[in-house]
């Protein structure tokens, strides 16, 4: 494809797309009066013949019956395309190494009704400052050979409100048609669709901001077609909304999404969909130093979020990440919780992934509470420096709870617990039983406990041991009572007791009405309230008092004998 032919095809989609006209030396009108041709000089005004407008001219157009316009149009550069308000609606096809650049003015459309281009083969670009806003773009795949359309957005360009579809090759090996979007230039509120096929997949690449734009990427419709892509390759998704969407037919291959480079997910909201029918699942890759930002990951069953090809050293982070979809981590650690919200995680969260390593870790950071539904298996460890993360299904390695973490659930962690200072341990879901292979508690880290009818406990199931220390605070889950004692651990292996403080407990007690016992593998926590020193006092001094009068009783009664 040849620069000299993008500019062409440009031109007219600015006109539609760009809300401000900027001033030319020369305007141009169409009146279609013979035919839809662009190249006929019989179709313009003023007529020139051959038909030569000006370079950088402004194409107004009104009324007109031939609204369907091919062929070529013979300059290369177009200051703008104006729409007036008796417009009616127009498709422009932009052919097989044609096109043109729309160069500052951009497209004006005060029709009230959408403009199409089509971009059959050829090429548009978008240069400058120019707005698309009103129009449709279509980007096709190749029909034959391997020719295929080509938009690109560059400078300041802003996509406007248009709706950009990207298509894949209507021939098997066919090229896609694709959107190449600079690192100055903003999707702003456009609408961007990427197809599958028969051919190669239609898709964007996006160096700039994805905006406030939708973008939405298919899978494949049949067996073996292809899925369209969003390939971000140093841009950021900003406040974008994007799904991808699995297959819809038997071994159809998947829509899919690409962080590559420096580029982020930023704020975006993005949605992972299975696919149907047989369909593959949709899929997102992160390369490179490539980031999450504070987006939110929606990861549906069959789908999968895989950040294993991250560099070595880096952390990836997401605002959230909820679903019953897969979570590949390779050898990378995964953060997660920076937007302060409570999600679940139901699916396997794994040393998986095309990056090939082992020692994957996770990181709960934030105010929400991160639920882990699934028997995952990735193997570097998990840390919880904020907020609180639910085990409700089994995790492997260690475990550090940081100062102002909480772990909690009701399921088994198969490594041991690190609670440092002014972390938290709160077995359960309100209450319940969480298991482990050790627990290492520090001074000032804090056990909170429900009991009653239901209570909490922590189970130690290996010789790994256990070491107390710290505040235990507990509250009353429903009919707390005293009259047995509450089993707060079972263990197995040795206990460190290095002085566990009875801090909080139900209304009508204090602290001191309790204590804990170690025997046979049970921590226990008993009522054994002792007498208040005032009490023992009033005793005392009652005794004092009635001592003589009792002694003088039986000395009168010795007389009266």
């Amino acid at each position: 494809m040849k620069k000299t032919s993008l500019p062409l095809l440009l031109v007219a989609l600015c006109s539609i797309l760009s809300p401000n006209l900027l001033s030319a030396s020369t305007t141009t009108f169409w009146t279609g009066a013979v035919d839809g041709d662009l190249g006929n000089s019989n179709n313009w005004s003023p007529i020139t013949n051959p038909y030569t407008p000006p370079s950088d001219s402004d194409l107004i157009f009104s009324s007109s019956t031939n609204t369907n316009l091919t062929g070529i149009l013979p300059i290369i550069y177009v200051s703008s395309l104006t729409f007036n308000a008796t417009a009616p609606s127009y498709t422009f096809h932009v052919p097989y190494a044609q096109g043109f650049t729309i160069d500052g003015g951009g497209i004006v459309n005060n029709s009230g009704v959408t403009q199409t281009l089509s971009i059959d083969a050829g090429n548009v670009t978008f240069n400058n400052s120019p707005t698309l806003t009103g129009a449709t773009i279509a980007v096709n795949g190749s029909t034959s050979n391997n020719n295929y359309g080509a938009l690109y957005l560059f400078g300041t360009t802003s996509a406007g409100n248009s709706t950009i579809i990207n298509n894949a090759g209507t021939i098997a090996g066919g090229g896609g048609g694709f959107t190449i979007i600079g690192n100055t230039t903003t999707l702003s509120n456009a609408t961007v669709i990427n197809n599958g096929g028969v051919g190669q997949n239609g898709y964007i690449t996006i160096n700039g901001s994805a905006g406030n734009a939708t973008l939405i990427a298919n899978g494949g419709a049949s067996t073996n077609q292809s899925g369209g892509v969003i390939d971000f390759q140093g841009g950021t998704g900003a406040n974008a909304t994007i799904t991808v969407n699995g297959g819809s037919g038997s071994n159809a291959l998947a829509g899919g999404i690409a962080f590559q480079y420096n580029s982020s997910a930023g704020s975006a909201t993005v949605t992972l969909n299975g696919g149907t029918n047989g369909g593959a699942g949709a899929y997102a890759l992160f390369e490179n130093t490539a980031s999450g930002g504070t987006s939110k990951f929606v990861v549906n069953s069959h789908a999968t979020l895989d950040i294993s090809q991250v560099d070595y050293t880096n952390t990836v982070g997401f605002g959230s990440v909820e679903g019953a979809g897969t979570i590949d981590l390779g050898g990378r650690k995964i953060q997660i919780g920076s937007l302060n919200t409570s999600t679940s995680i139901s699916g396997l969260i794994s040393d998986a992934g095309l990056g090939g390593q082992t020692g994957g870790s996770l990181e709960k950071i934030g105010s929400g509470t991160l639920n882990l539904l699934n028997n995952d298996t990735y193997t570097g460890g998990t840390t919880i420096t904020a907020g609180a993360l639910a085990i409700n299904g089994s995790i492997q390695g260690p475990v550090e709870v940081k100062n102002g973490g909480t772990l909690k659930g009701a399921g088994t962690i198969y490594g041991t617990v690190t609670v440092d200072a002014g972390g938290t341990i709160s077995p359960g879901n309100s209450p319940g039983t969480i298991t482990m292979r050790s627990l290492i508690r520090t001074n000032t880290s804090i056990l909170d406990f429900e009991l009653g009818t239901t209570s909490d406990k922590v189970v130690i199931t290996t010789s790994g041991g256990l070491t107390l220390a710290g505040i235990l605070n507990i509250t009353d889950s429903g009919g707390f009572n005293t009259n047995a004692p509450y089993v707060l651990f079972n263990y197995t292996g040795p206990v460190t007791n290095n002085g566990l403080q009875i801090g909080t407990v139900p209304a009508g007690y204090v602290a001191s009405d309790f204590s804990l016992s170690l025997t046979n593998g049970q921590i226990n926590f008993l009522y054994s309230p002792v007498p208040e020193p005032t009490t023992v006092a009033q005793l005392f001094l009652t005794a004092l008092i009635l001592t003589p009068l009792f002694l003088r009783k039986r000395i009168g009664l010795g007389r009266n004998a």
